[in-house]
């Protein structure tokens, strides 16, 4: 994905990124920058290279927030 088909209006959102293959991450969206976006799981902050994510999938059903993965 470009820096164009991210938008930053997924700051602060839940969702889960997919890279491809069976691998997919789930958390809220830290940042979001020209070549990569800063992702906030209950474990760490993964950062991904943005021509690395297949899709990005907004949960809905999970309204967590970054206050709510601190606990």
């Amino acid at each position: 994905m470009t820096r164009e088909m991210i938008s930053s209006s997924l700051i602060g959102q839940n969702v889960t990124i997919y890279r491809g293959g069976p691998e997919s991450k789930s958390g809220v969206i830290l940042d979001v920058q020209k070549d990569y976006l800063a992702l906030y799981t209950q474990q760490e902050i993964v950062y991904y290279q943005s021509e690395h994510i297949q899709s990005i999938t907004v949960n809905t059903k999970e309204n967590l927030s970054v206050q709510d993965l601190k606990k």
